[in-house]
């Protein structure tokens, strides 16, 4: 397609904006910005998700910040960021699937350490029940490991140094 192709296409384009807008001129600044919204709104809705997702996280550790993190005002969020994007050149946040990949496991490890953290705190709890009573032993083998492995340590510097 030629540059000459191009520019019929989108005077054809402009001239339907103008007559869906109420024949505005077409240096008017409402003219241009009809095509643009669709696409704008798309990327600001794709930043937006990534401030959502941050936010569904936080939650997790945080249910008071829901009432922050709605879907409005990460729209809002997102509108901005696409201006900042644009001008940088940044690709859109939907290009990088590491984020989607770093979200969702996010989304399972926030909850399996707090849920482990809270049975560990049961568990000291209830020292007289079968998972204290594993929780202990756990402990105090990890002390006794630590001191077995340096006590030959020890012993076989000093073998070492008397073989010498």
């Amino acid at each position: 397609m030629s540059d000459l192709d191009r520019l019929e296409s989108l005077a054809g384009l402009t001239q339907q904006v103008d007559a869906d807008a109420g024949g505005a001129a077409p240096g008017a600044p409402g003219a241009q910005a009809a095509p643009e919204a669709p696409d704008a709104d798309q990327s600001a809705k794709e930043w937006g998700m990534l401030m959502f997702t941050v936010g569904g996280m936080l939650q997790m550790v945080a249910p008071d910040l829901k009432a922050v993190y709605t879907e409005d005002r990460c729209f809002e969020w997102g509108r901005c960021a696409d201006l900042v994007a644009q001008k940088r050149g940044w690709n859109a946040p939907t290009n990088s699937p590491e984020l989607a990949l770093l979200a969702s496991t996010v989304g399972f490890v926030i909850p399996s350490v707090m849920m482990v953290r809270q049975r560990v705190q049961q568990a000291k709890a209830l020292e007289g029940t079968l998972l204290g009573r594993i929780v202990n032993w756990w402990r105090s083998r990890k002390g006794k490991k630590v001191a077995a492995e340096a006590k030959p340590r020890d012993e076989g510097q000093g073998a070492q140094v008397v073989e010498q």
